[in-house]
């Protein structure tokens, strides 16, 4: 029994001063973002619940818990969430140090600069008791990742960072008739119902087969008015058409394209065409044709049409 108690007496004490000992860890790793980029994420207050974990999961069970206070005198920024206390403190755009919680705290401080191939490289230091360093050890919790393990995937993935998952293909379709016109913004989609049935019949006049899915194109003439060009993929080349009515277009086989999918109202869609404006701008491409769109599902009626589409970014 004695015994019983002298082991009891001393774990007891041994785990009272692993909650004071002091231990830290550290980490150094590259993120294949801009410098920029990153350094707009880790700033800005209200971004770290799209990207820290441990507030990401809090906000997600409990957006009504989290809260969000931004000291621009002392730059600093305050987190709270349903079970945990953040305090932010930017020593510079490059130097963030973060405290989590109000007693005894796990601090966690990275740093990061530019490497050779422009990319940013990371350093993290962790300071918590040797108590939470083991729990963490027996017991590995996604909400426990640290500021680096969050980041880095956050932004080496499209999907997570820009919304999207955007990838690089090359062109999936060569041949095509089109017919092209300048309508009013409010008659869009009257033209969209009455020409694609058109160029199917003068695929039909001119024995060649429809393939794949519609197509689209367009751009704004001004604020009243916008250019559509209706797209069909055909089986083979035409060399006879009805030319400056319906035409024939052909895309180099080789051509380059970033494409996104996009599923829901149509009139969100100008959501996937901003991610994948970022994406361009981010990764130093440059769009070389108008951006299209190729329609899985029915072409849209109106702007609150539910649309599953694909919109491909010609670039070299």
């Amino acid at each position: 029994m004695k015994l019983l108690i002298k082991i009891v007496v001393f774990l007891f004490i041994t785990l009272i001063i692993s909650y004071f000992v002091p231990i830290k860890t550290s980490q150094q790793t590259t993120i294949k973002a801009s410098f920029i980029d990153v350094a707009n994420e880790v700033n800005t207050g209200d971004k770290w619940k799209n990207w820290y974990a441990p507030v990401k999961y809090d906000y997600a069970a409990s957006p009504s818990g989290y809260k969000l206070r931004e000291d621009y005198k002392n730059h600093k920024i305050y987190l709270q969430t349903i079970d945990n206390y953040y305090e932010i403190n930017k020593y510079s755009p490059a130097w963030i140090e973060l405290q989590i919680g109000k007693n005894v705290k796990t601090t966690q401080t990275i740093h990061f600069t530019f490497d050779k191939d422009g990319y940013v490289t990371i350093n993290e230091t962790q300071s918590t008791s040797l108590l939470n360093y083991l729990l963490k050890l027996i017991k590995p919790d996604v909400k426990n990742l640290s500021i680096v393990k969050s980041l880095k995937p956050f932004m080496e993935t499209p999907s997570l960072y820009y919304g999207f998952d955007i990838k690089k293909t090359t062109v999936p379709d060569t041949a095509f008739i089109t017919s092209t016109m300048v309508v009013s913004k409010r008659d869009r989609f009257i033209m969209l119902k009455n020409t694609y049935p058109i160029l199917r019949q003068f695929a039909i006049k001119n024995k060649v087969r429809v393939v794949g899915y519609p197509y689209l194109n367009y751009s704004s003439v001004n604020a009243d008015s916008i250019k559509i060009t209706t797209m069909l993929v055909i089986n083979k080349a035409l060399t006879l058409y009805d030319k400056g009515k319906i035409n024939f277009f052909a895309m180099p086989k080789n051509g380059q394209l970033l494409v996104a999918h996009y599923h829901g109202e149509y009139d969100k869609s100008s959501e996937v065409y901003t991610a994948l404006d970022r994406y361009v701008s981010d990764n130093n491409y440059t769009r070389v044709y108008v951006p299209f769109e190729r329609y899985l599902g029915n072409v849209p009626t109106s702007n609150q049409s539910i649309v599953d589409m694909d919109v491909f970014y010609p670039v070299y």
